[in-house]
Formats: structure tokens, C-alpha cells, sequence
């Protein structure tokens, strides 16, 4: 046990005023799919990112939010753990076991090895998240019952959003539609001038 959060201390009675920050990072589920798919799971590292952000503030524990947001992955069980204890402590209806969310994650991710079309089944890991993520919301309604719930699109989000799809959308055409290759013939024909007599 030599990660700074191996114990898992008990949380603070939760304060349940509009005012408080929401404790986990808030979005919709719709939008965290849809902006998951369209950035190609770039939009995960915001997703760790600010989890981990908001976790650091709320326990004021050193570590490097960086650092587990690129391993994302690898401390996702870190994240689902502390999220399970957040909701039990405050009886609310709990998440899958976090070691299976974090391995179907984690597989999911792995998923990218493969060869084509397969490592398209990456795009699965969205849904580990997904999961979480109705606790997450769950909790923030709770915690901050006035807090913004993350559920509109920006005009950013709306750009993304159009040019990640038609990207998906040029990608899937590529891994299963096969064009026809004219090919190269066989033989081509070449003159040969025959010498005057």
C-alpha cells in the first residue's frame, strides 16, 4: 500500500446546498458518448482529468492529476473505488464492482492492438464510463442539487462534434467497404519497330 489513497478514508457528511461543487466531473450521458465517439476517446482524458482534479481538491492529497490522467486506464479502478465508497457512504444506489468496470475498461482500450477491423471495438470503452457516470450523477445531485449539469453543446462541442462524426463516419466506410482495384494488366503491349530492309 504505498499509493497516498490505498485507504480509502471516510468521507465528510456531504453538504447538500446549491452552492457546494459538484464532487465528481458532471455530464450527461448522452453527451459523453456522443463526444466520446466524435473525438475518438480523446474526450476520456477530460473526463479523468477532471475527476481527478476535483477528487485532489476535495481530499487535498498529493498526487499528480497529469500523471492518472494519461495512465487513465491503469487508475480508473483508483476512481471507480473511491466513487463505490462516495455512494455508499451516502446511500445511494452504488455502481457495478469497481475491479470489473475497471477491467472491461482497460480491455476495452487494449482493444486498439488489434488488427483491422477489430480495433474498432475500442470505441466499447465508453461505455465503463457510462456506467460510472450514473453514479457520478446520482452523486452530484445530491452533493450539489443546483450545480450545472453539463448536458447542453457549446459551439465547440457542436464543430467537434460534426467533424469528428463525418472522420467516424469516413473510417467505418474504409474498415468495410472495399472499393474495386482496377488492377494492372498483365501484359502491356510494347512496340517495337522492325528494322528496315
Amino acid at each position: 500500500m504505498t499509493e497516498p489513497d490505498a485507504v480509502i478514508p471516510p468521507s465528510p457528511e456531504p453538504p447538500r446546498g446549491p452552492l457546494h461543487e459538484a464532487w465528481y466531473f458532471p455530464v450527461s450521458i448522452p453527451k459523453l458518448v456522443v463526444m466520446s465517439i466524435a473525438s475518438f476517446g480523446v474526450y476520456h482524458l477530460l473526463w479523468h482529468y477532471q475527476n481527478w482534479k476535483r477528487y485532489r481538491a476535495r481530499s487535498a492529497r498529493p498526487f499528480s492529476v497529469l500523471a492518472r490522467t494519461i495512465l487513465g486506464p491503469i487508475f480508473a479502478f483508483r476512481l471507480f473505488e473511491r466513487l463505490q465508497h462516495d455512494l455508499r457512504e451516502t446511500a445511494l444506489p452504488r455502481i457495478p464492482e469497481p475491479g470489473v468496470l475497471a477491467l472491461l475498461y482497460l480491455g476495452c482500450n487494449a482493444f486498439v492492438t488489434l488488427p483491422e477491423p477489430w480495433w474498432a471495438l475500442s470505441a466499447l470503452n465508453t461505455i465503463p464510463l457510462a456506467v460510472a457516470q450514473v453514479g457520478v450523477n446520482r452523486l452530484n445531485r445530491l452533493i450539489a442539487p443546483a450545480a450545472p449539469r453539463n448536458d447542453g453543446y457549446s459551439g465547440w462541442n457542436v464543430l467537434l462534434i460534426v467533424i469528428g462524426m463525418l472522420l467516424v463516419g469516413l473510417t467505418l466506410l474504409g474498415l468495410f467497404v472495399r472499393l474495386p482495384d482496377p488492377g494492372v494488366p498483365d501484359a502491356v503491349p510494347v512496340f517495337t519497330p522492325t528494322a528496315s530492309r
